[in-house]
């Protein structure tokens, strides 16, 4: 979640940082290690200033330690306001990582869109509602991956320019089509079938009715359909499930695959999980050539433990906790507002204009 930064490592939620290592929701910062909500500083160390000289120095013999700088920031980070959301000139909106966007409800990730509802990752998405990646899109509904499209609903991997499509996969620049799978350049198309426009909207309301009457319109693809078990795709990342959760509810789990430490070079246990993985030449040059330590954990509990620093989607009725006494309220500040920090966290969440103050 940073944006604009350079020769960095270990940042989140920063903007436009260069030579920074371990920090959290810094701003044009320059050489700085282990900091928390600073604005324009350079040569800081846990946000105490240093000369160059010893901020060097010091920063040398600090990289060997990950783990306790990690604890060191983690302290700092509880001790810092966070803004009860990251959203960036988001009009009448509720949700989390929207810019610029307009009328968007429990939405998160979005730029410049607007009037949509429990959506994510889009951009310039507009009327669309419970769609995942609608980028350039307009009248969608529950789909998945379906960029530059216009009136879509409960379908998924659906091509650039196609209109008018229910329940449909893979399809390019088609039209008009109902229940269909790879068509390209198609219309008025029912299960791959070709037939004339009149066939077509006759045929297409009559399973629509027989839908309706079962309950299944409007309703995407069950997941018993899918051909991934659910902790194998991103659902299990934004909302993870154990395994027993998931045969309660007869979901499938895959096994993680095992793989063998005998299996060549540069392979490692992880210190986690105890699965084999393997470091590939150019990873290795990588980290050595940026002074960065091996990991020890392998590349799936690392991608975990990453989105494990993100909240949650999911939003949540808070009041502001500011209690600063130069704010502008007395007492504790009556702001409310929906955050994705849950009430039982730690973090110290500010409405915007207290968290201004305090900060900037």
């Amino acid at each position: 979640d940073c944006d604009g930064c350079y020769g960095s490592s270990y940042l989140q939620n920063c903007r436009q940082c260069t030579d920074c290592w371990y920090a959290y929701d810094c701003r044009g910062c320059t050489n700085c290690f282990g900091c928390v909500g600073l604005r324009n500083k350079q040569y800081h160390i846990f946000n105490e200033p240093y000369s160059p000289e010893d901020y060097q120095r010091k920063i040398s013999e600090l990289k060997t330690k990950p783990q306790e700088v990690q604890q060191r920031l983690e302290k700092l980070i509880l001790k810092h306001p966070r803004r009860f959301s990251m959203n960036l000139n988001a009009e009448n909106s509720s949700g989390d990582f929207l810019t610029n966007c307009v009328d968007c409800v429990e939405s998160f990730d979005l730029l410049e869109s607007v009037n949509a509802s429990h959506c994510c990752l889009g951009l310039k998405s507009q009327d669309c509602s419970r769609s995942i990646g609608a980028t350039a899109g307009e009248l969608q509904y529950e789909c998945v991956a379906a960029p530059e499209d216009y009136h879509v609903a409960c379908s998924a991997l659906i091509w650039p320019r196609s209109t008018n499509l229910d329940y449909c996969l893979f399809s390019r620049t088609s039209n008009d089509c109902f229940g269909c799978v790879a068509q390209r350049n198609n219309q008025y198309c029912i299960l791959n079938k070709q037939y004339s426009k009149n066939e077509y909207e006759q045929l297409r309301a009559k399973i629509i009715a027989d839908m309706k009457a079962r309950g299944e319109y409007s309703q995407f693809f069950p997941m018993e359909i899918s051909p991934y078990a659910y902790n194998e795709t991103a659902a299990q990342d934004y909302y993870p499930l154990t395994k027993e959760q998931l045969q309660q509810q007869g979901l499938r789990y895959k096994e993680p695959e095992s793989i063998s430490t005998s299996q060549g070079d540069n392979v490692q246990k992880c210190s986690q999980c105890d699965r084999a993985f393997k470091f590939v030449t150019a990873e290795l040059a990588f980290y050595r050539q940026h002074h960065l330590a091996e990991p020890k954990l392998c590349h799936n509990c690392r991608h975990t433990a990453r989105l494990a620093k993100r909240n949650p989607r999911q939003l949540w009725q808070r009041q502001c906790m500011c209690t600063q006494t130069d704010h502008g309220h007395h007492g504790r500040c009556g702001t409310e507002f929906s955050t994705t920090y849950s009430p039982e966290r730690k973090e110290l969440v500010y409405c915007e204009q207290c968290y201004q103050k305090e900060v900037y």
